[in-house]
């Protein structure tokens, strides 16, 4: 498990050491007028989590030629990371309240995993839109 989850993990940090400057995390602050900065570290997970859903959305891929074997491993080793995500991490649970549904009914394999991704995108690109507001 660990192995699956320090593969994605290794490039994910070169990737955000190139783009430190952006992150804005949706919602307001208590001001309620400027989105609070996303700190490296949740950026890190959001990241990881979006590479993840997108596994999944490979896997179908994969089955959809043939490599049934494969697509399982990949479905499964995926949501297994996702799982322990969610449990590290409770600020994802906030953030998407359905992930633990989506994993529970298995929703996440056919359809629930490309609306997650859109959502985990949506939040990581706040970062770039809202930069120049606050």
């Amino acid at each position: 498990m660990w192995i699956v989850y320090k593969l994605l993990y290794d490039p994910l940090e070169h990737e955000l050491g190139r783009h430190k400057e952006f992150g804005v995390m949706l919602g307001m602050t208590k001001s309620g007028k400027t989105p609070a900065r996303i700190p490296e570290e949740r950026k890190a997970i959001l990241s990881t989590l979006r590479d993840l859903l997108e596994t999944v959305g490979s896997a179908n891929d994969a089955e959809d030629h043939g490599y049934t074997e494969d697509a399982d491993r990949m479905r499964k080793d995926s949501c297994t990371a996702i799982q322990d995500l969610i449990t590290q991490h409770v600020f994802l649970a906030e953030l998407f309240p359905k992930l633990q549904w989506e994993l529970d009914t298995q929703h996440i394999l056919v359809f629930g995993w490309a609306e997650l991704y859109d959502g985990v995108n949506a939040h990581l690109k706040v970062s770039v839109n809202e930069r120049g507001n606050g």
